[in-house]
């Protein structure tokens, strides 16, 4: 077998196992890069966990500061929100939304179920509603009710999304 041949074949060879190795590597990367900004993007830092407590501060059960938000189609729109347990003994929090314009938004974060919540604790979420790429351009509303033992716990609070 001619020498130059063999050399050129395995030279091939180790070019395409390098090739393969750093695509991988790089679907990795990229995986990753994307699953953090995304986790990143729907927890609620520090600062969002203080303002709620400020506005807690002033002996609202239910909390929601930010209910206007402009949303594109196929985009989410964060809503933060907070309560806490007024109450003597731990309780059960139920947390639900209600789209009251039948928008077939997709809503994370809600319904949930919120366990034993011990006497004055707070408790923080982020409810996040996707707007359709079908919506047309508009304001539509959403209602964000706690509830504490199957009753209504503070006021439901209403919150807008501007579809632009």
């Amino acid at each position: 077998m001619n020498k130059k041949g063999f050399e050129l074949a395995a030279s091939f060879l180790v070019v395409i196992i390098l090739s393969l190795v750093l695509f991988g590597a790089g679907m990795y990367i990229f995986t990753k890069i994307i699953k953090t900004s995304y986790d990143f993007k729907n927890d609620l830092d520090e600062r969002t966990i203080e303002q709620l407590d400020q506005v807690m501060d002033d002996g609202s059960l239910v909390v929601v500061p930010r209910n206007r938000l402009n949303v594109e189609r196929k985009k989410a729109g964060l809503f933060p929100y907070g309560f806490w347990n007024e109450g003597d003994v731990a309780a059960t929090f139920d947390v639900s939304v209600t789209d009251k314009n039948a928008l077939s938004a997709v809503i994370s974060g809600a319904p949930i179920t919120y366990n034993a919540v011990k006497v004055n604790e707070r408790v923080h979420g982020l409810i996040s509603i996707q707007v359709p790429k079908t919506a047309s351009k508009g304001q539509y509303a959403f209602d964000i009710e706690i509830k504490k033992g199957g009753n209504t716990y503070g006021s439901i609070q209403r919150v807008y999304v501007l579809v632009v």
